[in-house]
Order: C-alpha cells, then sequence, then structure tokens
C-alpha cells in the first residue's frame, strides 16, 4: 500500500495542474521536528548526528511538501549510511534565502542521472526506489534547486529554497 501511495503521490506532484500550497514558515522547526521523529532509530542504530541547524530560517514553500523532502532525505541517510554512522543535518540562511544539506558517509557513488527516477535502486538498496523521484517531483513543483554534492567520504543531498 505504501508503494501505491507513493506512486500516486509522485503522479499528483507531477501533473502539470498540481496547486503548490505556498506560505510562510519556519524552516528550522520543521527540521527539528523531523529530525525528533528520527531520533530513536538513530539511537537504535548507534547513528551519530551533528545539527547545525541556525535558528529562525523562514522560508515560503509548501510546508507539507518540504517536511517531505526532508524526511526523505535523512531516511535515505539512514538507510544507506556508511562507516563512520554519523549523519550531518545543517541549514543556513543564504542571500537569496535558505539551504539545507543532510549527509552521510558513504562509500557508493552515484548515478546523477538516474538516481532522481521511480523505482532506481543501486544493487543493495532498500525502499522501493521512490524517495528521490518524490524529492524531484516537489522540488521541481515548487521551482527549486535541489541536488547531491560529493563531500569528504560521503554524500550530501540539499535543497535550496
Amino acid at each position: 500500500s505504501n508503494i501505491v501511495k507513493n506512486l500516486l503521490n509522485v503522479a499528483q506532484l507531477e501533473t502539470q495542474g498540481f496547486h503548490v500550497s505556498l506560505e510562510e514558515f519556519n524552516l528550522s522547526e520543521l527540521v527539528s521536528d523531523v529530525i525528533a521523529t528520527f531520533r530513536l532509530q538513530m539511537e537504535k542504530e548507534a547513528i551519530a548526528l551533528r545539527e547545525d541547524i541556525l535558528p529562525e530560517v523562514t522560508v515560503f514553500a509548501d510546508r507539507f511538501l518540504i517536511e517531505r523532502v526532508v524526511t526523505n532525505y535523512l531516511n535515505n541517510a539512514i538507510v544507506h549510511i556508511g562507516e563512520p554512522k554519523e549523519i550531518r543535518v545543517s541549514l543556513c540562511q543564504t542571500e537569496d534565502g535558505a539551504y539545507l544539506g543532510v549527509y552521510n558517509a558513504t562509500p557508493k557513488v552515484l548515478d546523477r542521472e538516474k538516481i532522481w527516477t521511480s523505482f532506481y535502486k543501486s544493487d543493495d538498496s532498500q525502499g522501493n526506489g521512490l524517495g528521490l523521484s518524490i524529492v524531484k517531483a516537489i522540488m521541481d513543483a515548487h521551482k527549486k534547486e535541489y541536488g547531491f554534492r560529493y563531500l569528504d567520504d560521503g554524500v550530501e543531498f540539499f535543497i535550496k529554497l
């Protein structure tokens, strides 16, 4: 049922007539709330969490959809964690908005072309391969930048709002 629900979400988001409900909200609070939902899981899996979240970062976007993006990025970081078991979440104000990054150590080299495609999974990947395609659809609906970059021994997925 989760796969069907996610497929419907992707289809809805990719539809030309999809409406994004824009509002101003505190992204710092939203990110902290999403982190709180994963905190117990990270403790159980002995994952160190480093937060660098600037308080009072406000954005103008669809709060519900951006929460989904943050949730998908954080979940992916946990599922695909390498050594050392560390996740870093950073949020800062930029000249033209906000930058949110979710980093995890991983030895994997990601396929820049396929990673945002529905059902794409690396050989050893868990899940259904829809999380990042949902991120793509949400960020495309907002007409905002998203992506990933390699840092140190890992990868940081980001959005710019």
